[in-house]
């Protein structure tokens, strides 16, 4: 089977993987990156200098891809919606760098320190060898602003969700900790909710996006001064009420801003 044949089963593949083709107005792109490699060493000034293989050809989403093993070749197949971020070569390499090199998934997290509350500083972790990459910064500013919104710091642009902050306001509103001395702390952070499925048939293979979810954890809490020593038995009913929301309507928010448009593309190489 020629490649092209292979590229046609996988947009069959596809349908019966997804149900569906690309969303509306999205169109098919084929990226071989052995053709890639032979314009790499023809030119003289390097990947950097085509525009078309920086940028993956205008790719933002992978759909699949396809093994021609006559050619030793793998082509990438991506769909390409108006609107979204477009994926890179750095993106491809910064993935598979840390699938195959470092043996972990891409993560970035945001950590409170034990100073935290008299410095006002955080640790920022890396984990997939991401730090120093567009890849790494799309998904810090992602998950910065995902605490903002909680915070209340940053809007959502999504009417009607409410914050962590709101949430908590209406406990108070409603005398849950009516004469005690309270302190709640919990984070937030990103994870895939169900790991896209994959389509393997005939060197073909498809893949879905992965569905992404708000998750959250209890850090610590404390009343009256005393600290909850078991965590697990302590329910903060306004962090779960803004994770289940953030998740409910993630594409919507996700939708509206740019870091997390971006790292739609970054979960798709990994998730």
């Amino acid at each position: 089977m020629r490649a092209g044949e292979r590229v046609a089963l996988l947009g069959a593949a596809l349908v019966m993987a997804l149900g569906s083709w690309p969303a509306l107005g999205a169109e098919y792109v084929a990226y071989s990156l052995g053709v890639a490699q032979q314009r790499v060493q023809a030119s003289s000034r390097g990947f950097r200098g085509d525009e078309e293989l920086v940028k993956l050809a205008g790719m933002t989403r992978i759909e699949g891809l396809v093994i021609d093993r006559e050619s030793n070749d793998l082509i990438l197949v991506g769909s390409v919606e108006p609107g979204r971020p477009g994926l890179t070569l750095d993106d491809l390499a910064v993935a598979l760098r840390a699938r195959f090199v470092h043996g972990q998934d891409p993560v970035v997290s945001i950590d409170p320190m034990a100073d935290t509350k008299q410095t006002g500083q955080q640790h920022v972790r890396y984990e997939g060898g991401i730090e120093d990459t567009s890849f790494g910064r799309d998904m810090f500013d992602a998950d910065l602003r995902l605490k903002k919104i909680g915070m209340g710091l940053l809007e959502s642009g999504v009417p009607g969700l409410k914050t962590d902050w709101d949430l908590s306001v209406e406990e108070i509103k409603q005398g849950r900790y009516e004469g005690k001395h309270w302190s709640i702390g919990a984070r937030f952070w990103f994870y895939p909710v169900q790991p896209r499925p994959v389509l393997v048939r005939e060197e073909v293979v498809a893949v879905r996006e992965t569905e992404m979810g708000v998750f959250t954890e209890l850090t610590e809490a404390s009343f009256d001064g005393r600290a909850v020593e078991d965590l697990r038995s302590f329910h903060d009913a306004a962090a779960d009420e803004f994770a289940r929301q953030m998740t409910e309507r993630y594409q919507e928010v996700a939708g509206r801003t740019r870091a997390w448009r971006a790292c739609r593309g970054c979960w798709s190489w990994w998730a």
